[in-house]
């Protein structure tokens, strides 16, 4: 259960944590406000607010195995004309592309 991922709960406490993930989300506040005030809480309590937020996304729908990976890896390694720009990559990501 994604909620048992959890590794630093703030202050030890699971639903405070929760409270406070939910406040963010109801607040309304820039980003740059968001980042300013977590910016002042202790690491644990960032690590716990971060570790909320990742497990508030959606599960993806894909999977890239390690062996995946390595594969892409010796591939990139062996012929350099098989990466593409960073920019590319972006464009793609936002097309949606695959």
């Amino acid at each position: 259960m994604r909620g048992d991922l959890i590794r630093y709960p703030l202050l030890g406490d699971k639903k405070l944590a929760r409270k406070l993930v939910d406040e963010l989300y109801s607040i309304s506040m820039s980003v740059e406000e968001i980042l300013s005030e977590a910016s002042k809480l202790s690491e644990e309590e960032r690590a716990s607010i971060a570790s909320q937020l990742i497990h508030s996304l959606p599960a993806t729908h894909y999977s890239v195995s390690d062996d995946d990976v390595a594969l892409r890896v010796q591939e990139a390694e062996a012929n350099e004309d098989v990466l593409i720009p960073f920019e590319e990559f972006v464009e793609g990501i936002k097309r949606g592309e695959n």
